[in-house]
């Protein structure tokens, strides 16, 4: 299992992550939106997910201008 935080804080909203990974990025409002995800309370959420899923979030991660996408295996 990987583990993927968005710091929500930090995101400015651009939509790259969306754009390029659709099936766990969404747009809400105007910020990025982890789909399946929990806060944890303090502007993060975190989201488990399978291993095989890794290359698709990591190209979502390296496009986003801000870093705000953490991902620990």
């Amino acid at each position: 299992m990987i583990e993927v935080t968005h710091e929500v804080n930090k995101c400015i909203g651009c939509g790259s992550c969306a754009a390029i990974e659709p099936k766990h990025w969404a747009m809400k409002g105007d910020k990025s939106h982890l789909k399946n995800s929990k806060s944890d309370g303090n502007g993060n959420f975190i989201s488990k997910l399978k291993d095989e899923d890794y290359n698709e979030i990591l190209e979502s991660a390296q496009t986003c201008p801000v870093d705000c996408i953490k991902i620990k295996k």
